[in-house]
């Protein structure tokens, strides 16, 4: 990915949700969601964990503001 003309390196799964997020752009997103189209598996509690954990790397590296908290629901793609 290149930010601000400067090269940002992602990984796998950073990349993956990315990819969701922007195919899905103003959608909301839930943890169930991305762990069943991203992680290719069943969602269950103990996922959320990792599943925050890509997200909040993911927001380090493109920015705190483009992805979204929908407190409850889930996160969006900032349009």
């Amino acid at each position: 990915m290149i930010k601000e003309e400067k090269r940002i390196a992602l990984t796998y799964k950073e990349h993956q949700v990315l990819l969701y997020f922007a195919k899905h752009q103003g959608e909301i997103i839930s943890l169930c969601e991305l762990c069943e189209e991203v992680w290719h598996k069943h969602y269950y509690k103990s996922d959320s964990y990792t599943i925050m954990t890509c997200i909040r790397h993911l927001r380090d590296k493109i920015g705190e503001d483009l992805i979204i908290t929908i407190y409850g629901q889930g996160y969006v793609l900032k349009v």
